[in-house]
């Protein structure tokens, strides 16, 4: 089963249990109150539905959680990728350490009119049945330029009077990098879809029976080469399509969060061209 059905099926029999780190009391009931809302949302039927596969996000034997290196060439052409859909739903299980993968990490991503997302960052425990947020937005604008004259825009808002005080939320912009990757992906020329269309006689049973059909699904396939593959994001207006070097420097967001870039060579053997929009619908 699906983990967005799963925790649908919970909540409506009442077996959903619900965790989040240590907060004071009226943090914790502001949390209760936002969790009707996140189920009301996701539960909307046209929401489209990805489960990123081996998306390396791990959590070490001290429960720190690494994500992979997402490279500043990924975030550049992720800023001209369009958010394939309204509404997103996107979930990855994440490795633990004794190699389980009982974890899953969610983003419930919205797509903005004004060319950006806004995502929230969700936590679902397979074992414990347990569904957990934190009161953070991640909201992503493409068109803004940050002081370095370069494409894309990240603030992360938390609704809590005293999380930002008690915890980290530098995470939160590794989340941010990790869907810019997954988008980007999705604009590969190369990326392979493949449909695998439901029975429609089970889901006539399925009706009868007043409970919910089984959607098509459709997979979208990554070669290795594809994965590697560069465009000049010429369209941006902002990346130079020719190989050149870029010096280490520090990149400044929105909110004034700094964070160091590694000096690396950009668009090696001249850059391609621009990753195609693939077109995703659903039925």
């Amino acid at each position: 089963m699906r983990v967005r059905n799963r925790i649908l099926q919970l909540d409506r029999a009442n077996r959903l249990e619900y965790a989040t780190v240590p907060l004071p009391a009226e943090d914790e009931q502001r949390l209760m109150l936002l969790l009707p809302d996140i189920l009301r949302r996701i539960a909307d039927p046209d929401i489209f539905e990805f489960v990123w596969q081996d998306s390396q996000i791990r959590i070490d034997d001290d429960y720190m959680v690494h994500y992979p290196t997402v490279e500043e060439w990924e975030w550049e052409e992720a800023m001209t990728c369009p958010v394939p859909h309204p509404r997103v739903w996107i979930e990855t299980a994440v490795a633990g350490p004794d190699g389980a993968s009982d974890r899953v990490y969610i983003w419930d991503v919205t797509r903005d009119d004004g060319h950006g997302f806004t995502a929230t960052p969700l936590v679902f425990d397979q074992q414990g049945n347990t569904f957990s947020h934190f009161g953070t937005y991640i909201v992503v604008a493409q068109n803004d330029i940050d002081d370095l004259g370069r494409r894309g825009t990240v603030k992360v808002f938390n609704a809590l009077t005293q999380y930002a005080d008690d915890y980290e939320t530098d995470e939160f912009y590794e989340h941010a990098n990790m869907l810019a990757r997954l988008f980007r992906i999705l604009c590969h020329p190369k990326a392979v879809v493949e449909a695998t269309p439901a029975d429609e006689s089970l889901n006539r049973e399925r009706r009868r029976r007043g409970r919910e059909t089984i959607a098509h699904q459709r997979t979208v396939r990554i070669s290795e080469e594809a994965f590697q593959y560069r465009g000049s994001n010429a369209a941006g207006g902002h990346a130079s399509p020719k190989e050149h070097h870029r010096r280490a420097h520090k990149r400044r967001y929105a909110d004034g969060r700094e964070t160091m870039v590694r000096e690396c060579i950009v668009n090696p053997g001249h850059g391609g061209v621009p990753p195609l929009p693939q077109h995703f619908s659903v039925d």
